[in-house]
């Protein structure tokens, strides 16, 4: 990491205590991609940053230092301050999380910053959070160069509406017997492509199987932690 604390766009991805009264944030930003600084004093009760650092609030930061780890010198908010309710905050801790494991340090990730703003702004209005993740899912699987075509088999024929598929990384769609595991209809498929506005959400809840099956093999055998923060919420409910 470069000297300098010049000024650059953030969200904040996901925070943890650092010794005795700092923070160890993770951010994402345009230029660098994913950043990791030190917040000193940050937990303190006369912090100038104190109720800033939140999960994914957008900020203006200035980070300074060399090595893996820099150290936060400014912060200044940008935009409302994040609030996320229902089955909506699992959501955007899903979307965070698909960031800090696919994203890399110091990588410039300029459609990931734009990407993740959007799938925030979706997530606050009152759009379902199937279909919101979805498009995210896609989007991000296309800034990092995974791409899924969802209209063309791998074979190079056209999806089919009345048949089945599911995804195969790295080849692309392929039929499928609908009782197969991660099958999916060709229906679902159509309305993902064009965004129906009329599918509902189950069409978008199927379509996970295609995205899960593309993120699969990027994500590896760790499983996702706000995959289970989702069910506890949901057995809450």
């Amino acid at each position: 990491m470069a000297t300098g604390d010049a000024l650059e766009p953030a969200y904040v991805l996901h925070r943890r205590p650092y010794r005795e009264s700092s923070l160890l944030v993770e951010f994402l930003t345009p230029g660098r991609g994913r950043l990791g600084a030190v917040a000193r004093g940050a937990r303190s009760a006369r912090s100038r940053w104190r109720g800033l650092l939140e999960p994914f609030q957008g900020l203006l930061i200035g980070v300074s230092g060399r090595g893996e780890l820099g150290t936060l010198s400014h912060a200044e908010g940008v935009g409302h301050p994040p609030w996320f309710s229902g089955p909506a905050l699992p959501s955007a801790f899903y979307a965070s999380e698909l960031i800090l494991r696919l994203v890399r340090r110091e990588d410039p990730a300029p459609d990931v910053f734009t990407t993740y703003g959007g799938v925030l702004d979706d997530l606050r209005g009152d759009q379902e959070p199937a279909r919101v993740l979805r498009r995210f899912e896609l989007k991000l699987l296309q800034s990092l160069g995974y791409g899924i075509e969802l209209d063309t088999t791998a074979d190079g024929e056209r999806v089919d509406g009345n048949r089945w598929y599911r995804y195969l990384p790295g080849q692309g769609l392929v039929d499928a017997a609908p009782q197969a595991r991660g099958a999916c209809a060709g229906s679902v498929l159509v309305a993902l492509h064009e965004d129906d506005p009329d599918a509902g959400g189950a069409v978008f809840m199927q379509a996970r199987r295609i995205t899960s099956a593309a993120l699969e093999p990027l994500l590896g055998d760790r499983p996702l932690e706000s995959r289970a923060l989702y069910r506890r919420r949901r057995g809450d409910d």
